[in-house]
């Protein structure tokens, strides 16, 4: 049996009584983080938009067509037609003009809830972003510390941008 922890080489004590009732208290405050940030995105896609099927608009509504289009079967590709409502006339066809894992999350959004389910697009985006703070958190304690970690999971649950682009679209 090792006793060393994974990839660092250095021996790991058993844990003392009272550090795993931190360790949960930590993962609660963590997870009330992550609530929060849910709930404020959720709050703003479900407020903020004009109407709860609002288009998207600007390039929102280019990634749109594209995930429309996987959907359809037709490929990372243009619809039929073209677009000459863009910034610039759109040829049909396939393209490489946007990059493909945005349009194709959109896609899965709406392989179950339908094609221009805008509000699911926004409220999986807003899953998106208040997990995020997760992220953020483990990143901060990895290469900073856990304060670092614990400043870097508040501030994307409550930075207004980053609220904003749950919704935007």
């Amino acid at each position: 049996h090792s006793t060393e922890r994974l990839g660092g080489g250095r021996p790991h004590a058993p844990d003392a009584p009272g550090q795993s009732r931190a360790m949960t208290q930590r993962r609660w405050w963590l997870l009330g983080i992550v609530v929060v940030a849910l709930g404020l995105r959720v709050w703003a896609v479900l407020t903020l938009v004009p109407s709860t099927e609002n288009p998207p608009r600007a390039d929102a509504r280019l990634y749109n067509m594209l995930a429309a289009s996987l959907v359809e079967g037709r490929g990372f590709a243009w619809p039929e037609g073209g677009d000459r409502h863009a910034y610039y006339p759109l040829p049909e066809g396939p393209t490489s003009l946007r990059v493909p894992l945005y349009p194709a999350f959109l896609a899965v959004v709406y392989r179950g809830f339908g094609p221009g389910h805008y509000t699911a697009a926004r409220l999986a985006q807003a899953v998106c972003g208040a997990l995020l703070c997760l992220v953020l958190y483990r990143i901060g304690v990895l290469w900073g510390s856990p304060r670092v970690g614990w400043l870097a999971a508040f501030v994307a649950a409550v930075y207004p941008p980053f609220i904003h682009f749950s919704y935007y679209g």
